[in-house]
C-alpha cells in the first residue's frame, strides 16, 4: 500500500526476492519494486493485479483473474443460520441485508432515504430485511429499527462481532443491498447478487467491476451528470439518488435470486 507501515514491513524482510509497492514520491526506499499507479481506465482489482508485474517479467506463470471468492466454512454458516432462526429469520422469504451504515460517516445516505427505501423493499417483497452491525453500531441500527415502529419483517437482534462472523451471515442471505463498504466486498466476494449506493465522494469506476452484472450500484453523477453538479451541495448530490430509483433496480437485480424467480 506505500505506506510507513509498508516500508516497515518490507524493512524487515530483507531476504524476500520481491518487495512490490505503489510508487509514491519520497516512498519505496525498502521496495525491489515501485509500480506507477495504473490509469483509471482500471478498477481498483485490476489496479493491484497490475502490481504482479516483475513476476510475469521474470517468467513466473500468474493467472489473473480479477473477480475474487471468499469461503466460510459450513460449521460457521450453520451457527449464524441457527442464530438467524432464532432471531425471527424466516428463510422461506426473501432475506436482505440492508448496509444503513458505514464507518466513514461521508458514505451513509441520507438516514431519512433509506428508511423510505426500507418500507418500499418492504412493501414490494416478500422478504425480511437484517440490519447488522458491529457492537459500536448497534445503537444506529436499533434506532433506525425504532423510527420503523419496530416493523416485525425488520431483524435487528443479530450481533456480528467479526469479520468472519459477518460473512458467514452474508452467506446465509439473498441479495445485498445498500451502503457501498467493506461488507459489499464481502457480498460480491460471496457472489449474492448486490445492489449498492455510492457517496459523492466514491466512484463506481473504482470500486466495481464493469464486466460483473451480478453486482451494481449507482452513484449521483448516474443521475445528474451535467455542469449543475458541481454546483450542489454534497448533500444535495446525495439526495439526486432517490429511494424510487433505487427501488427499480433492486427489481431488476431480484431476477438473480432464485426465492424471487420461484415466486413469480
Amino acid at each position: 500500500m506505500s505506506t510507513p507501515k509498508s516500508e516497515a514491513f518490507t524493512l524487515f524482510s530483507r531476504k524476500a526476492k520481491y518487495k512490490i509497492g505503489r510508487w509514491k514520491p519520497k516512498r519505496g526506499y525498502t521496495y525491489t519494486h515501485s509500480i506507477p499507479e495504473p490509469s483509471s481506465e482500471f478498477d481498483k482489482a485490476e489496479k493491484f493485479l497490475k502490481m504482479l508485474k516483475p513476476l510475469i517479467d521474470d517468467g513466473v506463470d500468474v493467472k489473473l483473474d480479477k473477480n475474487y471468492s471468499l469461503t466460510f466454512l459450513s460449521e460457521e454458516k450453520n451457527d449464524l443460520r441457527k442464530r438467524m432462526k432464532e432471531a425471527g429469520v424466516d428463510f422461506n422469504k426473501i432475506i436482505i441485508p440492508l448496509a444503513i451504515n458505514s464507518r466513514r460517516e461521508s458514505k451513509v445516505y441520507p438516514i431519512d432515504l433509506m428508511k423510505e427505501l426500507a418500507k418500499k423493499i418492504l412493501d414490494e417483497f416478500d422478504c425480511q430485511i437484517i440490519l447488522y452491525y458491529s457492537p459500536n453500531e448497534k445503537e444506529f441500527a436499533k434506532k433506525f429499527h425504532e423510527e420503523l415502529n419496530w416493523d416485525k419483517r425488520i431483524i435487528s437482534d443479530i450481533n456480528t462481532k467479526s469479520i468472519r462472523e459477518l460473512g458467514a451471515l452474508l452467506s446465509n442471505c439473498d441479495i445485498f443491498v445498500g451502503n457501498e463498504g467493506g461488507p459489499r466486498h464481502l457480498a460480491q466476494a460471496i457472489d449474492i447478487p448486490s445492489f449498492s449506493i455510492f457517496s459523492p465522494g466514491s466512484s463506481k469506476r473504482d470500486w466495481l467491476s464493469r464486466d460483473n452484472k451480478r453486482h451494481e450500484g449507482i452513484e449521483p453523477k448516474d443521475v445528474l451528470s451535467d455542469k449543475t453538479y458541481d454546483n450542489l451541495s454534497y448533500e444535495e448530490k446525495y439526495r439526486l439518488i432517490t429511494p424510487d430509483i433505487v427501488l427499480e433496480k433492486v427489481r431488476e437485480k431480484m431476477e438473480l435470486v432464485p426465492k424471487y424467480i420461484e415466486k413469480k
